[in-house]
């Protein structure tokens, strides 16, 4: 089920990375102890970057159906940045690492994450796609 989520990082005297975004809540408890690169959002050279903790991304309280009218109209992502959109895989095979948005992920029965890149094609119809 989806359901509206915040999230926060105080960046010191940079500055706050906020987000206010709709997501499956099971994609949400996996990106805790995930590491996200957002880049230099903070102005020239800040590039933020990190490791989500818990109770950095937290639910925001509204009904399934005011959820479902806000991403009908706005998408999932309502204002600021959305993390799960910055985490950060590495390739089991080549060892690359790059945004989830960067490239297609598959992982095995392993749990290791494969980019499109490493993946043959018998693994992309039959590996399950992150």
């Amino acid at each position: 089920m989806k359901k509206l989520y915040k999230f926060r990082w105080d960046c010191g005297r940079q500055g706050t990375v906020e987000g206010i975004f709709i997501a499956e809540e099971q994609e949400v408890k996996d990106a805790v102890g995930q590491q996200v690169n957002f880049g230099e959002i903070l102005g020239k050279h800040s590039e933020v970057y990190g490791t989500i903790d818990d109770g950095e991304i937290t639910e925001i309280k509204v009904s399934e159906i005011t959820v479902k009218e806000m991403e009908d109209v706005l998408g999932s992502t309502i204002c600021g940045h959305n993390p799960l959109h910055h985490i950060q895989y590495e390739c089991s095979r080549c060892g690359d690492t790059m945004r989830v948005d960067d490239c297609e992920w598959y992982i095995n029965d392993n749990n290791e994450k494969i980019c499109e890149y490493c993946a043959t094609e018998d693994e992309k119809k039959s590996l399950k796609q992150i």
